[in-house]
């Protein structure tokens, strides 16, 4: 069991217990040295075992930093900022927290620097990143599975664009004196660099832009409970769809998604709402999961 110093109890199991101070975690706390993500317990083949969450201050077991996901014993003790938990024998594993306790000087010498969030971990098939969008709209029970991303192909066709106007500004010269006289020349050139290379390269570079802030900020996870998907940081398009509510997932890929592995997925919700999210990376795998995680619910 998982006794916090409330005296509320948690199980530990497969399926794992998030600590941290969101109120997405199985086990809130309210120490402000905590993070919002902090840690990750959970059991298998009969072994606890503690992993970081990318926190700011910090794991330790039995006052050692960690590093990776770390085997818990009976006796152990995990320090969460000012929090301390004791891993106990009994019916189950157990572990029982102290009152918050300021950290002792001594431990400053222990700040090592900060773990990157994405760490792969042993029990999510994803990269977990405690502030993602998928992350913080997680509710008590619910667990990431899998975690979809845009393919880098969106990025090719502004390339491409940059690539044509920089070769057709540094045509643009030969252009001019192809034509044949200087006044001639000249202005066969500057219409050349103004109305088609320029317009080339900007468009592309925009295009670029946009598409590489697309790439970074759309998320799309499978959980076990729902879809949850997010588009855009200032105008921002969200999608969260409970399982049960989903009829089917098609995938659509041209040719070259086949060949290059993305395809646009359209989900199709209760009531006939249906929502497309084009160039998703790996997209069969994504459907598979979510069909996957629909028949776990209907067993």
């Amino acid at each position: 069991m998982l006794l916090e110093w409330n005296g509320r109890e948690y199980p530990i199991s497969a399926s794992g217990l998030r600590i941290g101070r969101s109120r997405s975690n199985e086990i809130v706390l309210t120490d402000s040295e905590v993070s919002r993500h902090h840690a990750f317990v959970w059991e298998s083949n009969g072994t606890v075992y503690v992993r970081d969450e990318g926190s700011r201050n910090g794991t330790f077991v039995n006052g050692s930093r960690i590093a990776n996901a770390t085997a818990l014993r009976p006796g152990d003790r995990i320090q969460l900022g000012g929090t301390f938990l004791q891993v106990r024998e009994g019916g189950a594993h157990s572990l029982a927290s102290v009152e918050p306790t300021r950290l002792a000087q001594r431990h400053a010498s222990l700040s090592m620097p900060r773990e990157s969030a994405n760490v792969p971990s042993v029990y999510y098939p994803v990269e977990y990143n405690p502030e993602g969008y998928a992350e913080q709209s997680l509710v008590a029970g619910e667990r990431i599975v899998l975690k979809a991303r845009l393919h880098w192909g969106i990025l090719v066709w502004p390339c491409l664009n940059i690539i044509v106007g920089l070769v057709l500004i540094a045509l643009s010269p030969i252009a001019g004196q192809m034509a044949g006289g200087e006044q001639v020349g000249g202005t066969v050139s500057l219409g050349m660099l103004a109305c088609v290379a320029l317009p080339f390269t900007l468009g592309g570079l925009a295009g670029l832009l946009n598409a590489f802030l697309v790439l970074i900020t759309t998320e799309f996870a499978v959980t076990n409970k729902r879809v949850i998907a997010k588009v855009g940081v200032v105008s921002r398009h969200s999608l969260e769809l409970f399982l049960n509510q989903v009829e089917a997932i098609t995938v659509d890929q041209t040719v070259m998604g086949r060949i290059m592995n993305y395809g646009t997925i359209v989900v199709h919700g209760t009531g006939g709402t249906k929502q497309g999210f084009p160039s998703i990376a790996n997209p069969l795998e994504l459907r598979r999961q979510v069909t996957t995680q629909i028949a776990k619910k209907m067993d």
